[in-house]
Parts: structure tokens; C-alpha cells; sequence
């Protein structure tokens, strides 16, 4: 989406007035959000509270940064920076909203350092008051190693830099994973190489390296084998452009260059070189190693213009034989007498491993036994394996639960082919997640608004030692282990009774924080959990945590974390939680087990515990949760309440949804 087209205000009021429909494709465009230079601030401050929770990518001009990036706070969903210099760069950073503006200030350091972005004056508020953009000797570099490497880029287009900016670059931003520069000049002072040193001795995650150079000379080349040396474990794709070659870089210096690369996949390369054509060939005896004559390199292209330039090059990859010619290759085996099986042989030593299969030409060779010499496959019998696979994948849209059976059914086709098509597409048959509840658009911005709010507290190790969690759970006194059994393959596992929901069962009310469990209690069957009980029970809790933590409790810090059951929300609740001092209710939207550390955590882990126990006495069940309360190390209790954080920003980065664990 541009904003451009959308600059003015009442074109915005109409555009998003339109309908609720609309409005959920305006959030599905609006995920990539292009910034033009000559957008008004006027726009951001009145309009982009429309878009904020949509934007993931925002891509704007540097000489925008200054007054745009003011706003940048309110897009929660950001998650990349895409940052453009008209003259020299286009930067990509992994960044989410609330370290949007310090990876641009650390990324914009790096490149001043390097060279590659001209710092002005009017960035100074920005980036700070320090002018200094050279290495000059190597306390320097470690320095500026652990101030001003930027771990949030991830992907740089650079029209124009020296060598030794390039290893600085390459130094300074250690999760670069892929890197253009469009032209490497010369730079005739390289006195500071040894302070450059100690910052590239390092592994990255480079994975696709482009260069182009002109003039090359054995100097631009050793800062070159130097950096591709340095990733030689993680560059995927190489990428060489050299124009004016004037030494002897050839194809055995590209081999050795390329073999040093273990995880290499892809290679291109353009050479260009000055020389009378008769010598033209003699470069293409550098390319004729077993190495470059494998299957897997690229085949080399010479080419020669009026201009006595000579381009070796690589040619795109090889375009494997159809079955006719392999056909005609197999009846020419025929006739000169080989087997089927040396046929294939032959075959696959020439146009690759897996050409054909010695099985497919032992048929094909009975056919010219037999004196049939058609080429064309003979047609077989059942219903015909033709498939619209955009049909299919319309079906899968309008009802994803169908079953391959049903879909062969409709579509007239095997469910073999049905499989196939769905593994191809890279389908796989998943049951949906249950969702506790089926939030309305308001109680799912609700648990967004109460998240947020929270996530304000300062989430340090204190923060966390001032909750008290509670929540209650049905106890059976008969709990069947249902898990899966191992049995021989042709026997069946023991039946197992079902879950009696109605059974004996006592009512589990439990109080914990990072050091365990605080208090609990047990409620027979038949007794409800209402706010008079509710009460008195907090009162008892009341006096564990004078005893227990009466600092807590003095300085009023204790905070209750407790769900929207009618117990909690009653009116008697809330006086009585008036009348605790010392104790504050820590806010949980409704509808949000996710969010309660008994129902994630404990609960979860107290029905593994109890699989296939039977319990006769009420004291029985006690002795158990005793048992199982204890078998928990305290940073167990630790570990599930400190998972807070995390689940509140996965409910507002899924604007409020439930979410996968």
C-alpha cells in the first residue's frame, strides 16, 4: 500500500468508510507499508491510527527518518525495516516496534564507520555527537566492535565501497545474511588492515555474497578470498562480477575460491577480459578441471564482440533430457548391442544420476525385441489421472476438513492421485486447535488493552516475586491412564474406562508464586466455591503471607493474579480485598486460561502426575497434591509465572486471538 495514494484526508475518510469487508483487505495490504518522501507528517499524526496494528514491513527513504520515525512506537506488529538511501544503500533490519528507532540509530553507525552513508549535521540529535568514521588502530576497533555492531541487519544493497569497508561492513553487522555491492573500488591508503583483522576473525551467517569490480587487481582479490574465506560455512550463493581483468584470475582461481565454500549451492560469475580472440580459447582450458566438468557446476559460455572483449560467463542450469530423447538414446544403445542395464549406465554418467532407472530401460529394450519402436507411452487401463489442481486446491478452500476418499469422488481421479497432488502442495492433515472460547471483537481488544497495560510494569526479578496465582480444579478420586501402550503388531492394547466426569471428585483450591505453592485447600463435592467461601479462604491466605513474607505485605506489594470466575468479580470479594491491606489485584481480561499460570502450567502437569491413581479417602487426595507440590524444583514455579511475558506479547501480536503454544 502507498500512501501516496491515499494523501488526502478526505480520500482516507471515504476509503476506509466504505464497509467492514474493505477494511480486512485494507489489513491484509497494508503489511508491507511504503513510505514516499513527500508524505506529510500531517498524515501520520490524524490517519495512521487506522493501519498501526497491520503494519509488519515499513520501507522508507533515510532523508524521511527524521520526522517519520516519531510514529514508529505505534505499529505493535513491526517486525522489518527496509531503509534506502537514494545515493548509496538499501538496508533491511529486523526490528519490532519498540526497537524500531534504536536498530536504525545502531545501523546507521555502522554504515558512517564503513564509509558507505555521509553523515550530515542534521542527524546529530540522532545518532550522537561523535564524528568518527575510521579505524586507526586496533584498541579502536575492539571498541567500536562492542558499541556499534548492529545484529538487526540482515540484508544490504550497497552501490559503491572500498575493501576495506566491505570487511568492516561485514564485521560489524554479524546476522548479515545477504550482501550487494554493486561496484568495490580501490583505496590506495590500506595502512589499517591489521585494526580490520581483529574485528572479521569471527563466524557470521552471510549466505548470499554479490560483487562486482572493476579493475581488479591481486589486491582487491585478497580482501575477497579473505571475506569468503571467513564464510566459508555459511554462503549458499556466490555471485562474481569482473570487469577489466588485468591479472590472471581464472577458472582455477574460481574453483579454489568455490571449493571453500562447504555449503555452497549456487554460483555465478562473469568475467571480462581484453585480449585478441585467438588467445579467447585458451581461457576456457581453466575451466576443463573434473570439478568444473561435474554435473553440478554451471556450464561456462565464452563470447567475443567486435571490441576485442572476451565474456566468460555462466550459463544458466542445465535443462534436463524429456523421456523422448532419452527413448532415442536407449534405441541407439540397441542397436549397438549394449544391455539395458549398461545402457542406463551410460546414460546417467553423461546427463546425471537418475536419468532413467535400469528397470525403465530393461522395458524399453523388450520393446524393440519385440519390433515396437514408438516412443510414446501406450495408454493405460482405469479411469484417466487428470487433475485440475486449482480445482482442487478451491475445493480444499471451501471445505479444508474433506477427506482424500471424498475428494477422488468428486473430482473422478484414484485417491492415490489425490495423496499426491496434497503432498506436492506441501498439504499435511492437522487437527484444528480448541480454543477455550469464542472471543467477540471487543473482549479480543480487551486482552490486547489489559496486556499492554501490563507488559508496562517493569518485568524484573521483584516484579515477578509480588505475584500470588490461584485457580481452582476438579480432583477425581478414579483417574484412568489413557496414554498410547506398546504392543505386538497384531494384538490390541487393554481397554480403558472412560473419564467419569460425574464421578467422585474433590474441588482443588490452590496459591502459589515463584516459590512454590502457598496454600491450598480441598473442597468436598457438593460445596460450592462462592464468595462467601471465597472469603474466608482469602483470609486464610492473608495471614500465610504475613508469616511468610511480611516485607511483601507491609509495603503493599502483593499482587493477587486471580481469573473472572463469579466468585472473584463478586462485590463481597472486592471489600474483602479492600479490606486485606497490602494485597492488589493484578488485572486478567476474561476468557484468557491462556493467560493463568495454573491452567498453562500447573494443572497441566498435576493431570500427568495423577494419570492411573485411585484414591479411597479424601485424605488420599491430600497426601497426593502434597506429594506432587513437593516433586516440583522452585524454579519449575519460577519458569510457568515468568512465562507471563511472553504470552501477553503473543496475545498482542496476534491482536488478541488465542495463539499456538
Amino acid at each position: 500500500m502507498i500512501i501516496s495514494h491515499l494523501s488526502s484526508p478526505n480520500r482516507v475518510q471515504a476509503f476506509y468508510g466504505l464497509n467492514q469487508r474493505l477494511d480486512r483487505i485494507v489489513a491484509k495490504s497494508t503489511r508491507y507499508f511504503v513510505v514516499p518522501y513527500s508524505t506529510p507528517l500531517v498524515w501520520f499524526i490524524e490517519y495512521i491510527s487506522r493501519i498501526e496494528y497491520m503494519v509488519e514491513t515499513i520501507c522508507l527513504n533515510i532523508d524521511s527518518m527524521l520526522y517519520i520515525f516519531s510514529c514508529t512506537y505505534k505499529f505493535p506488529k513491526l517486525r522489518s525495516i527496509i531503509l534506502m538511501d537514494s545515493c548509496n544503500f538499501t538496508v533491511e533490519l529486523n526490528a519490532a516496534h519498540y526497537s524500531a528507532l534504536s536498530s536504525i540509530v545502531s545501523c546507521l553507525n555502522v554504515l558512517r564507520i564503513c564509509n558507505i552513508w555521509i553523515f550530515e549535521e542534521s542527524y546529530y540529535n540522532v545518532l550522537g555527537q561523535s564524528k568518527q568514521n575510521r579505524f586507526k588502530n586496533d584498541e579502536q576497533a575492539e571498541a567500536l566492535e562492542n558499541t556499534l555492531s548492529c545484529p538487526d541487519i540482515v540484508r544490504l544493497r550497497v552501490e559503491q565501497c572500498t575493501e576495506q569497508d566491505m570487511l568492516c561492513l561485514c564485521a560489524l553487522a554479524p546476522n548479515l545474511s545477504k550482501l550487494q555491492i554493486m561496484s568495490l573500488e580501490s583505496k590506495k591508503n590500506f595502512s589499517n588492515y591489521s585494526a580490520v583483522s581483529t574485528l572479521i576473525l569471527r563466524q557470521t551467517c552471510l549466505t548470499q555474497f554479490y560483487i562486482a569490480i572493476n579493475n581488479t587487481t591481486e589486491a582487491y582479490w585478497s580482501s575477497i578470498d579473505k571475506l569468503i574465506s571467513l564464510h566459508q560455512y555459511s554462503i549458499k550463493q556466490l555471485t562474481l562480477i569482473i570487469c577489466n581483468n588485468h591479472f590472471d584470475f581464472n577458472g582455477r582461481r574460481l574453483q579454489a575460491l568455490a571449493q571453500s565454500c562447504q555449503c555452497l549451492e549456487k554460483l555465478q560469475f562473469v568475467f571480462q577480459y581484453k585480449m585478441q580472440k585467438a588467445n579467447a580459447v585458451e581461457e576456457l582450458i581453466h575451466f576443463q578441471s573434473e570439478w568444473w566438468l561435474d554435473v553440478h557446476q554451471p556450464p561456462v559460455m565464452l563470447l567475443y564482440n567486435n571490441e576485442k572483449e572476451i565474456l566468460v560467463c555462466s550459463m544458466p542450469c542445465v535443462v534436463p533430457m524429456n523421456n523422448f530423447e532419452i527413448r532415442v538414446l536407449l534405441r541407439h544403445y540397441w542397436k549397438k548391442g549394449l544391455s539395458a542395464r549398461a545402457a542406463a549406465v551410460e546414460i546417467c554418467e553423461v546427463e546425471g544420476e537418475g536419468t532413467i532407472g535400469k528397470t525403465a530401460a530393461i522395458k524399453w529394450f523388450k520393446r524393440f525385441d519385440d519390433g515396437d519402436f514408438d516412443f510414446e507411452d501406450k495408454p493405460r487401463s482405469g479411469r484417466p489421472a487428470l487433475l485440475d489442481e486449482e480445482d482442487l486446491r478451491a475445493a480444499l478452500e471451501d471445505e479444508p476438513s474433506s477427506s482424500t476418499r471424498d475428494l477422488a469422488d468428486e473430482f473422478g481421479v484414484c485417491q492415490t492421485t489425490i495423496v499426491d497432488s496434497l503432498h506436492k502442495f506441501g498439504f499435511v492433515h492437522k487437527k484444528p486447535r480448541q480454543d477455550p472460547h469464542e472471543l467477540t471483537e471487543a473482549e479480543a481488544m480487551r486482552r490486547v488493552e489489559v496486556c499492554r497495560q501490563l507488559l508496562d510494569n517493569p518485568l524484573d526479578d521483584r516484579f515477578w516475586k509480588r505475584i500470588v496465582t490461584c485457580d481452582e480444579k476438579w480432583v477425581f478420586l478414579v483417574n484412568h491412564d489413557r496414554s498410547r501402550r506398546w504392543v505386538p503388531r497384531d494384538q490390541s492394547p487393554s481397554p480403558v474406562v472412560r473419564q467419569d466426569h460425574f464421578g467422585k471428585k474433590v474441588m482443588l483450591c490452590v496459591w502459589w508464586n515463584v516459590d512454590g505453592v502457598v496454600h491450598f485447600e480441598l473442597i468436598p463435592d457438593g460445596r460450592a466455591v462462592n464468595a462467601e467461601l471465597y472469603t474466608e479462604q482469602l483470609e486464610r491466605v492473608y495471614n500465610v503471607l504475613k508469616q511468610r513474607y511480611p516485607t511483601l505485605i507491609h509495603q503493599k506489594r502483593a499482587l493477587l493474579q486471580h481469573d473472572n470466575a463469579s466468585a472473584h468479580r463478586a462485590n463481597l470479594t472486592k471489600e474483602k480485598l479492600d479490606e486485606l491491606d497490602g494485597i492488589e489485584v493484578l488485572p486478567h481480561p476474561a476468557y484468557s486460561p491462556d493467560l493463568a499460570p495454573s491452567d498453562y502450567g500447573l494443572f497441566r502437569s498435576m493431570v500427568h502426575f495423577f494419570r492411573g491413581q485411585r484414591f479411597e479417602t479424601f485424605d488420599q487426595v491430600e497426601a497426593a497434591c502434597h506429594e506432587f507440590f513437593e516433586s516440583k524444583e522452585p524454579q519449575w514455579y519460577r519458569d510457568q509465572i515468568q512465562q507471563l511475558a511472553e504470552r501477553w506479547r503473543k496475545v498482542i501480536e496476534n491482536d488478541g486471538l488465542y495463539f499456538e503454544v
